[in-house]
């Protein structure tokens, strides 16, 4: 699954670090000022964002790989987090060198490794999310989607100015006129009055479903074999057709197939969800000079680190 940075994860779940009195405990766990003092050059000289943003990030790592392991026998190998950190050092490199980027940004090498380990349990929650058919995947959804890519279809169609055109169409195709003939005195295709190729006489020939416009992608695997049938709505207009041939694989034959396809298709919804059901269940015992675990606007319906200067914004108080 391709990899995303965790920053896009805390843009959707969340809002955006020096030392601590009182400790920060997520179900328990005590967050300490070593922790977040590794994760910056200088931390006595962050914003309260940024501070937010710090212990937002050893929340997540923690109440994350906690629940993973705990809940789906997930534990993010160093093999993976070492192939995500170098990603990142990629990127860091085109943009002038980690070690420069870095110290713009006030960070050390030590968070960019906690946010590839995100990555990681990321990526791998949402695969086990797929492949155990947890609550919320959709095997029928994802079959569907499988079709567009691997059923062949071969079609004919008339490409119609307006819905009533397609009752004079309909008409004489099931008065036995030749479908070529109907399509190319009403079709507006342009390429209908071909002598062959692609769309000569109405006739597409044969593709993947997916090589169709939107709309008649999945009207193809659901319209009756040699039967006129519509009007479909498409992205490119409106459309009378035919199928009279479609190869299209049981569910039964390849539901591993399909499955592998959903880990990409399903994955990213499924673990949003599961991300979402944790952030609002732990309990997370927050340092005072860091701010509330709340609520926001923007961050409903899950709780973030709220920095002091916007508690007035608060919605719900989290756990």
């Amino acid at each position: 699954m391709r990899r995303v940075s965790i920053l896009v994860l805390l843009a959707l779940l969340a809002a955006g670090c020096s030392g601590s009195s009182d400790p920060t405990l997520v179900d328990g766990v005590e967050i300490t000022d070593e922790e977040i003092a590794a994760l910056h050059v200088d931390v006595d000289e962050l914003d309260e964002d940024e501070r937010s943003g710090t212990m937002l990030l050893l929340i997540l790592r923690e109440a994350f790989g906690a629940r993973a392991a705990d809940d789906l026998d997930v534990v993010p190998d160093d093999a993976d987090v070492d192939a995500a950190f170098e990603e990142y050092v990629e990127r860091f490199e085109s943009r002038g060198g980690i070690d420069s980027v870095l110290s713009a940004l006030n960070q050390t090498p030590e968070r960019v490794r906690i946010e590839a380990e995100l990555d990681t349990i990321r990526a791998n929650v949402s695969e086990t999310l797929v492949r155990t058919e947890a609550p919320g995947f959709d095997l029928v959804g994802a079959y569907e989607a499988y079709l567009l890519i691997e059923a062949e279809i071969c079609l004919q169609l008339i490409q119609l100015e307006a819905a009533p055109d397609f009752d004079a169409a309909r008409e004489r195709l099931d008065a036995g006129e030749a479908f070529a003939t109907v399509a190319r005195e009403l079709s507006i295709d342009p390429f209908v009055d071909r002598d062959d190729g692609s769309g000569a006489g109405g006739d597409l020939g044969c593709s993947a479903p997916n090589a169709l416009p939107g709309g008649l992608d999945t009207a193809s695997l659901t319209a009756p074999l040699n039967e006129p049938s519509g009007p479909v709505l498409a992205d490119t207009g409106l459309y009378l057709i035919d199928v009279y041939e479609r190869t299209a694989p049981d569910l039964t034959e390849v539901r591993g197939e399909v499955i592998e396809f959903a880990v990409e298709q399903q994955g990213p919804e499924m673990f949003r969800r599961w991300a979402v059901d944790v952030l609002q269940t732990i309990e997370v015992d927050l340092a005072e000079d860091f701010g509330t675990w709340a609520m926001l606007p923007e961050t409903d319906p899950v709780p973030t680190v709220v920095p002091d200067y916007r508690s007035g914004d608060i919605i719900e108080s989290g756990s």
